[in-house]
């Protein structure tokens, strides 16, 4: 039977290069903890994927006391040191001292610590929906408050500057809906002046090439449906 084991590493990033880099990292940490004859869980790789919100503190302290829940179930504390040790892992070890479990410090090896990463559609929600203080369940619901639409907006043009051979329809189809919610965002991020500045300052944080639009030209790319 494979041993529980609850895996500690980084996650909040200063900025979204380095959040990028902390998730890919976490992930390479499950697989080494699977190639180990384990089984992982990582919360903090799980629930800011599904709705909760890094930069809230409620949020944060949520999700933080559902891993600790979990943690009780496990037989040891798997913590991975490459990238440092934050306060946030800190806690996790107290914890898991103060329960008595099994406390394990790992490297991985050099060349698995950040293995290439491709997101998802989903993953592009999220990671859109985080950095303009969103969750992913806000993006996907029925909600029409222009804060949470105008995020909404920018997934949909950042995900076909990320994937331009996608679909209209399999864009929107990750939140739920039909190509003509995709076909009126981009409209929206190309009309918006405030929308457009969202689209352009988050691929210019995460080094996302704006195949769509240009800051200084008209919208010129062809809208496939």
């Amino acid at each position: 039977m494979r041993t529980k084991v609850v895996i500690e590493s980084p996650f909040k990033g200063k900025n979204p290069s380095d959040q990028d880099r902390n998730r890919r990292y976490a992930i390479s940490c499950m697989i080494d903890s699977i190639s180990r004859n384990e089984s992982p869980y990582a919360s903090h790789l799980l629930y800011t994927q599904v709705f909760t919100n890094e930069e809230d503190a409620e949020d944060r302290n949520l999700g933080i006391e559902m891993g600790f829940q979990w943690g009780e179930a496990a037989e040891m504390v798997a913590v991975y040191v490459d990238l440092g040790v934050t306060a946030g892992m800190r806690e996790g070890i107290d914890r898991a001292t103060l329960g008595g479990k099994i406390i394990e410090y790992r490297n991985l090896p050099e060349t698995d610590i950040l293995p290439p990463y491709e997101p998802t559609l989903g993953e592009l929600v999220s990671a859109v929906a985080r950095y303009f203080g969103r969750t992913y369940i806000e993006i996907r619901s029925q909600k029409r408050k222009r804060e949470i639409a105008d995020v909404r907006h920018v997934y949909c043009a950042v995900a076909k500057s990320v994937y331009p051979k996608f679909s209209l329809a399999t864009i929107a189809g990750e939140l739920g809906r039909d190509h003509c919610t995709a076909l009126n965002s981009i409209k929206i991020v190309r009309n918006v002046v405030q929308v457009r500045d969202m689209y352009f300052e988050f691929c210019s944080k995460n080094k996302i090439k704006p195949l769509i639009y240009e800051q200084t030209k008209e919208f010129s790319t062809p809208l496939d449906s």
